[in-house]
């Protein structure tokens, strides 16, 4: 029947089926957007942060605020960690912006693998994860940070162009001990500690008295 037709007929028909493969995959490509948004948006509401799976800076906030309370009824101790990734702005800059984000996800995975099932992990900005834990003296919460950054020297990251970096991180550390302190006062006492951390050099963990 194709040979009975013209070649004006024929080139016709080519264009029309290039133009309806064209719509399909232009409509692929928006349905898939779409899912993507309206995860991020289920995420969101949810109080996940898509990069890390963590919390995300607001409900980590919601949730430590419940459990500083609770331990201070209870007269028991809670110990705060800001975590901070090591030489971000490097890494963006010398293996791309991708990069820095699986830094950001290799640390949040490795963070993960430190804390107990009641403890809260939470992306607290850019490159830093707050970590809040109940029940844990400045022993402990050393403990756990050395844990933490053994863990993170085990492996590089690895880029989709099969380029390899270690990364570090500086950790402030604080502990609350007494009923009268606040969320804000620990978490501005660890930022205290992570400055003095990255000030003298990077790669370890300061504590500071709240």
């Amino acid at each position: 029947m194709l040979s009975t037709l013209s070649k004006e007929t024929l080139d016709l028909l080519l264009v029309a089926t290039s133009a309806s493969t064209l719509l399909l995959a232009a409509a692929c490509v928006f349905l898939w957007q779409r899912n993507k948004t309206l995860q991020a948006d289920c995420e969101a509401e949810r109080g996940i942060d898509p990069l890390t799976g963590t919390w995300n800076r607001v409900r980590f906030m919601e949730l430590a605020e419940k459990q500083i309370n609770h331990v201070q009824r209870t007269g028991r101790s809670a110990a705060l960690m800001i975590i901070d990734l090591d030489h971000c702005q490097k890494i963006n800059e010398q293996y791309g912006h991708h990069a820095g984000d699986l830094a950001v996800q290799y640390l949040a995975r490795c963070a993960q693998s430190c804390v107990r099932d009641y403890d809260l992990l939470g992306r607290y900005s850019g490159e830093e994860l707050a970590m809040l834990l109940p029940d844990t003296s400045q022993e402990g919460a050393n403990a756990v940070a050395s844990r933490l950054r053994d863990a993170i020297a085990e492996q590089q990251v690895v880029t989709p162009k099969n380029e390899k970096f270690l990364i570090t991180v500086s950790i402030g550390l604080s502990v609350l001990v007494d009923e009268i302190h606040t969320l804000e006062d620990i978490l501005l006492a660890a930022d205290i500690a992570l400055t003095s951390a990255k000030t003298q050099g990077h790669n370890r963990t300061v504590f500071q008295r709240v």
